[in-house]
């Protein structure tokens, strides 16, 4: 009775091929993806459609250490059956959920360059990437109630989605038998849509970096995580912005040693110790419920 999508049978049937080739200088990829979906409900209307996936990549060394990549995308999406066919409360998110059966394929061109070196001790890579979507699912809010909920409707329109990452590790030892791990990390990423009524796509998530360090020393396994969300003001016209929060995080773990089969560890884990409000920009309920706050936690892991 809680259902808010109608039975549905869903076949997909696919034949892909993929290929890599190497050649004096530089490496070539591509692969191409057909497909057949269908969807069967037991009240409403039944679609099918046929997708089209195809993919060349360049993989090109400049010297030893440095790799320059480039990647092109063409990609088709059916709908999925709660797009075409919702129609009724979702309590998960706490929505009305209304389903568009006429939804087409979404269809998305992307390019994707980056650049990696590796070199003991270090490892870094940074990318860029741009997506242009004709039709894109998106739920978009319609301003009434059903229920006691907020109504969303699945409807679509043309979206471009753009961003950079990178990573950064220093790999190094510190005692005999030991291995220390520096890792650095950002992304940023960002997303318009082609709507009369919305400029921004919901649940898009903020910029983040990140640090962490690790070290692992004969029994003993120790890490410590950092990580930046900066707040997320582009947001569509039903969204509330989402602050800034702080994340921090601490392990320790300990090997203890056992006669019989099998590996024992002691632990003491820490999360958000900075005790920092914490909601996630691409959480649906994220208003309502944010993460929790400092919590620590001592325990016992066996594995057999």
């Amino acid at each position: 009775e809680e259902a808010f999508v109608p039975g549905v049978e869903s076949e997909s049937t696919g034949a892909f091929w993929l290929n890599e080739t190497g050649f004096d200088g530089f490496d070539l990829e591509a692969g191409i993806r057909l497909e057949r979906v269908s969807h069967k409900p037991s009240d409403g209307s039944s679609r099918s459609f046929t997708t089209l996936a195809a993919s060349a990549g360049l993989v090109v060394p400049l010297s030893e250490q440095l790799v320059w990549k480039l990647a092109l995308d063409y990609a088709e999406r059916a709908p999925v059956g709660e797009e075409l066919y919702s129609f009724g409360p979702h309590l998960a998110t706490n929505r009305f959920d209304v389903g568009d059966v006429t939804l087409d394929e979404e269809k998305v061109l992307s390019a994707t360059t980056g650049l990696s070196y590796s070199n003991a001790p270090w490892d870094v890579t940074v990318s860029v990437y741009y997506s242009d979507f004709s039709d894109f699912i998106y739920q978009t809010a319609d301003n009434r109630e059903l229920d006691e909920l907020p109504v969303f409707l699945w409807s679509q329109d043309d979206a471009t989605f753009s961003g950079i990452d990178g990573e950064i590790i220093y790999t190094t030892s510190i005692f005999d038998g030991s291995a220390l791990r520096f890792r650095g990390f950002f992304d940023v990423v960002n997303a318009d849509i082609d709507s009369i009524s919305e400029s921004n796509l919901p649940l898009i998530p903020p910029t983040r970096i990140g640090l962490s360090s690790d070290l692992s020393w004969q029994d003993f396994d120790i890490s410590i995580d950092y990580l930046r969300a900066f707040k997320q003001d582009n947001i569509a016209s039903f969204e509330l912005l989402t602050q800034a929060y702080n994340d921090l995080s601490i392990y320790v773990g300990w090997q203890v040693p056992v006669a019989n089969a099998g590996a024992m560890e002691l632990f003491l884990r820490g999360d958000n110790l900075t005790d920092d409000e914490q909601r996630h920009h691409t959480s649906f309920i994220k208003d309502n419920a944010p993460q929790p706050g400092r919590r620590v936690s001592l325990g016992l892991r066996y594995n057999f």
